[in-house]
């Protein structure tokens, strides 16, 4: 069951997700691409206690994009990534 966010606690989570999103986006295009994605996966991966294989880095920016890219564009937006992550996370504002 989803839980229903505060109009505070759906701003905060906003701007941390945004946060999140800008970390991701190392082009600062707007947009997160596949490789991007992997990039970040790497950078978390050397720091990570569980350590994921260069394969699975790459099939899960594969399945990120698939899942996250609602236009089809083959990147996410930011409207995109806050739809997943708040689907992900099962909250509603």
């Amino acid at each position: 069951m989803s839980k229903k966010l505060t109009p505070e606690e759906a701003e905060k989570l906003k701007i941390c997700l945004k946060e999140a999103f800008d970390h991701f986006d190392a082009d600062k295009s707007g947009n997160i691409d596949a490789k991007e994605f992997e990039n970040a996966a790497r950078k978390f991966n050397e720091t990570g206690q569980t350590k994921m294989s260069e394969a699975k880095i790459k099939e899960s920016a594969t399945e990120f994009i698939k899942l996250a890219d609602r236009d089809a564009d083959g990147k996410v937006n930011f409207y995109e990534f806050y739809r997943f992550m708040f689907s992900a996370l099962d909250v509603k504002a």
